[in-house]
């Protein structure tokens, strides 16, 4: 494959089969098909959902944290002598608030494309096929310079 090389499609298969590993991800590397898929074991999307569910609830907390770090502003705040927060470390709140956003938006986006997203890959590659053979005649060849 020239469009999609061999190294490339090494690292996707890769990716899929690690991520079903550590449950990162609801889907798996078909060998036969050589295409992924939706895992079918319940077992293992439900220690798929459990990882969403670890994700939502740490940006929960770390989103708790941000709220009551910048609410802080006197010395002794509601008698719990918790003291002075910088603005420092608000600002670092309000950035690690954002930081843990982009899991929850990923894990999210797993979850309402879950089912298409397998169809979409398996597209892809077979649309690279279809466009290596129809009008790629000759293929180049690398050379190290």
């Amino acid at each position: 494959m020239t469009i999609i090389s061999s190294g490339v499609l090494f690292y996707i298969k890769r990716g899929f089969t690690y991520g079903e590993f550590l449950r990162v991800h609801p889907f798996t590397w078909d060998r036969e098909t050589q295409s992924p898929r939706l895992i079918q074991n319940k077992w293992k999307l439900a220690l798929w959902y459990l990882n969403v569910l670890c994700t939502f609830a740490y940006f929960f907390f770390v989103l708790f944290r941000a709220i009551q770090v910048n609410v802080m502003t006197s010395p002794d705040f509601g008698g719990l002598g918790v003291g002075f927060v910088s603005p420092g470390k608000k600002i670092y709140m309000q950035f690690a608030t954002f930081y843990f956003l982009f899991p929850v938006l990923l894990q999210i986006m797993s979850l309402l494309q879950k089912e298409s997203f397998p169809h979409f890959v398996r597209q892809l590659l077979n649309m690279a096929e279809i466009l290596e053979s129809n009008f790629i005649f000759n293929p180049c060849h690398r050379f190290n310079l």
